[in-house]
């Protein structure tokens, strides 16, 4: 059993902290994708902008390894196993410790083992080595998907622009 003050236990926690953390993140990913496609569908159905939104779609997410990896990522932890976190401290070498790293990540090998990924998923993964930063993955993924929303709020406030001043 361990206490509650342990050094092991501490990290325990955290590696359960990290876990909880990255379910979120990948259940909303998938979320977000679902309530923008649902949002245009019954919005915008047949309009230029549900158009444009799958040609956006098409050009920044068809071929990118990253949104594809993230979304079996999920599937992965959904419906087959929770990935293992692990994570890794090191010192360099010499009598006085010059840098202490830390990093938290997902073993690759044990993702590997799955056969759900598709082929840019894969790709992913096969570039990501042998420990996938938590840190990176969240990195990449937000590089992606951030400048695609922020071009979706715009539009579709730019659309409904008299609706949310007739609001106020």
């Amino acid at each position: 059993m361990l206490e509650l003050g342990s050094q092991t236990g501490q990290l325990y926690r955290l590696l359960d902290e990290v876990s909880r953390r990255l379910h979120n993140f990948l259940a909303s990913a998938k979320t977000l994708v679902d309530h923008s496609r649902v949002h245009v569908l019954t919005t915008h159905s047949g309009t230029q902008f549900e158009k444009d939104y799958k040609d956006e779609v098409a050009s920044r997410f068809s071929q990118s390894s990253i949104t594809k990896f993230v979304h079996c990522l999920r599937n992965y932890n959904l419906h087959y196993r929770i990935p293992l976190v692990n994570a890794s401290t090191r010192l360099e070498p010499g009598g006085q410790v010059t840098e202490m790293r830390q990093q938290i990540f997902l073993r690759a090998d044990i993702l590997r083992s799955w056969t759900g990924w598709d082929k840019l998923a894969k790709r992913y993964l096969s570039e990501a080595g042998e420990q996938l930063s938590v840190e990176r993955l969240a990195t990449d993924y937000m590089r992606v998907v951030s400048p695609f929303y922020e071009w979706f709020r715009a539009r579709d406030l730019q659309l409904h622009r008299s609706n949310v001043q007739n609001a106020q």
